[in-house]
């Protein structure tokens, strides 16, 4: 192999890199739009989408679901009922993304702000987020988040010193 060949194939592998890295920046940011706009079976089938039949997304306090139930049980529910009602931006800070092959995880803050339909917003939830992703079928799919309320308890700090086991570098 020459030296541009080499340089052609690095520079590939490079891009390929960085292309799976944006993607999972992607799903992540589109998540909260596609949660806020989640009224109809349609949209809700698009949050699924990125979970799969298997995928987990456990928010603590014995609430675990899979792609599916969490569509038909925590969207449907009660509380994301009044976010919507009231008007909600599921705000995604931009995570901290490593992709090795076909699995990736990130880790990053999210937010749940509702309209207070006074010139306003109120903070509902402020929440650390470890997320790992596969790729099948050549599209990166959720395999499991864990969502944490930030409150001063040791779960949610212990997934924030999950930074400390991340490379300096995505």
């Amino acid at each position: 192999m020459s030296d541009v060949e080499r340089r052609l194939a690095a520079l590939e592998a490079e891009v390929g890199r960085l292309r799976d890295h944006l993607a999972i920046q992607q799903i992540i940011a589109r998540y909260g739009p596609l949660v806020d706009s989640s009224t109809s079976a349609e949209r809700l089938a698009k949050v699924v989408e990125y979970f799969g039949d298997e995928g987990i997304y456990d928010i603590g306090e014995n609430a675990k679901f899979t792609g599916a139930e969490f569509a038909e049980q925590g969207l449907k529910g009660a509380a994301h009922q009044r976010y919507l009602e009231q008007g909600s931006t599921h705000l995604m800070a931009p995570p901290y993304v490593i992709v090795d092959g076909d699995r990736a995880t990130a880790l990053g803050y999210s937010h749940v702000f509702t309209n207070t339909h006074d010139d306003g917003f109120k903070v509902e939830r402020g929440s650390v987020n470890y997320w790992e992703f596969a790729r099948r079928d050549g599209k990166w799919r959720i395999v499991r988040r864990v969502n944490r309320l930030v409150d001063g308890t040791d779960e949610p700090r212990a997934i924030m010193h999950r930074v400390d086991a991340l490379p300096p570098e995505g």
